[in-house]
């Protein structure tokens, strides 16, 4: 996931995602720092658990960001004018002033474009995890209808979920979105889909599960 924390000390104990490998699990910081702790069910649920607590608790980083896009949304309608301005202004009396202020309001109008990109695009990311997480339950409990060894990421028991949130950061917005679409459409439709739970169908692109 995204670094949903607003101060630099935060950074130090917000978990991005985690890796399996063997009996150890590496958990990767905001920070930039990784730790590894023992590969136990217990521990993998606890980071779980924080992982999900990040997302319920992010509502300031959400604020923060929905604030970002607006600036900048705005930013980029002032410089935009004043560029056409200047761009008029340069086409009827050319001059190196004029010149000047077009190569500003430019570099300001991309730096402002690129700002509301990324900020749209932490937002989204956010709006993901937040809506994985209010259709977890029934998510998994439609993956695990394809429970087939040969089809599987691997075999799940019965009482463990397909997908995490730590899978969730390698799958996309229309990922997630997708599979609720499919729910609502089988269940109208009447259709069986035994076969839902391979890697393309799902989403999950780098998986150490």
């Amino acid at each position: 996931m995204f670094d949903y924390s607003l101060e630099s000390y935060e950074r130090k104990e917000f978990i991005l995602n985690f890796e399996e490998d063997g009996e150890t699990i590496k958990v990767n910081l905001a920070s930039g720092e990784d730790y590894t702790v023992p590969n136990t069910k217990e521990n993998k649920d606890k980071l779980l658990g924080v992982m999900e607590h990040q997302v319920y608790n992010s509502w300031n980083y959400e604020n923060k960001k929905k604030k970002d896009k607006r600036s900048a949304r705005n930013w980029m309608i002032y410089d935009g004018a004043f560029l056409a301005v200047n761009l008029i202004v340069c086409i009827l009396n050319p001059s190196v002033l004029t010149a000047v202020a077009i190569g500003c309001f430019t570099i300001a109008l991309v730096g402002n474009a690129m700002s509301y990109h990324f900020t749209n695009e932490a937002l989204k990311e956010l709006d993901k995890n937040q809506v994985f997480l209010r259709n977890k339950k029934e998510i998994n409990d439609y993956l695990k209808r394809g429970n087939e060894e040969e089809k599987t990421l691997n075999p799940v028991k019965i009482d463990e979920d397909v997908i995490n949130i730590n899978d969730v950061h390698s799958m996309s917005f229309d990922d997630v979105n997708r599979i609720l679409n499919d729910i609502n459409r089988d269940e109208r439709f009447g259709i069986d889909r035994p076969k839902v739970l391979t890697k393309r169908y799902i989403g999950i692109k780098n998986e150490n599960r």
